[in-house]
């Protein structure tokens, strides 16, 4: 779960009330389904505990490093320069993990991804992908309606290595798809074919490095200055 608003919370809520059983419809309660999903019998671990709740905050120039404060969704103002200070009584406390470091915090957020299913992270305005472009045995999609043009997006994606941004064009229909609402209504296979064309396309580039070929949304790319 991602957002840049102040509802996150509330969300977390709400879904963990829905992964322990104890939401209003599917309680067990006055005739309605019992569903639990905490890890129990088998099920996924959807709980979202507090160490699976994340802050991001980004340095402020061109490919900076991005930070994950650990233990908390709430936002303090002054931004990466001051995360030391900002956090300082909580990372005594032991209740906040502070990573100032996009590869480390790439690392963390799946690490807690491999014992919960789920994740709460509240991301700037301009959200943040990481994609390990080198692990061709893994594909990150990210499925929005508000993706829009490459001037208006929401969404900044980076090599999780490199710390690069990733062009727009190169990410498009392969990395981050743009929603088309009613579609989604009219057609139940909707997602599917998204993710097919995802595939296929990947597939595509996997095949052109491996013959050597440069992408042409890389060469498009300003020359990187020292």
């Amino acid at each position: 779960m991602r957002s840049a608003g102040n509802d996150l919370g509330d969300v977390v809520n709400e879904m963990n009330y829905f992964a322990h059983g104890q939401h209003p419809c599917f309680s067990g309660k006055s005739g309605l389904p019992l569903v639990r999903f905490d890890g129990a019998k088998g099920t996924k671990n959807l709980v979202v505990d507090q160490m699976n709740k994340c802050v991001i905050y980004s340095e402020e120039k061109e490919d900076g490093n991005l930070a994950g404060a650990f233990g908390t969704l709430d936002r303090m103002e002054g931004g990466y320069c001051k995360l030391d200070e900002m956090y300082e009584k909580e990372v005594y406390e032991e209740s906040v993990e502070l990573l100032k470091d996009s590869t480390r915090l790439f690392v963390k957020i799946q690490e807690n991804l491999k014992e919960t299913s789920c994740m709460a992270i509240r991301d700037e305005a301009k959200r943040h992908l990481f994609i390990d472009q080198a692990d061709y045995s893994t594909l990150h999609i990210l499925f929005d309606s508000r993706v829009g043009s490459e001037e208006e997006s929401s969404v900044e994606l980076r090599d999780v290595v490199t710390h690069q941004k990733i062009p727009f064009k190169k990410a498009l229909n392969k990395y981050i798809v743009p929603v088309e609402t009613l579609s989604v209504i009219r057609d139940a296979d909707y997602f599917m074919k998204c993710l097919k064309e995802c595939e296929a396309n990947r597939l595509e580039e996997i095949d052109r490095i491996e013959r050597g070929e440069e992408d042409e949304a890389d060469q498009e790319q300003p020359p990187v200055e020292d």
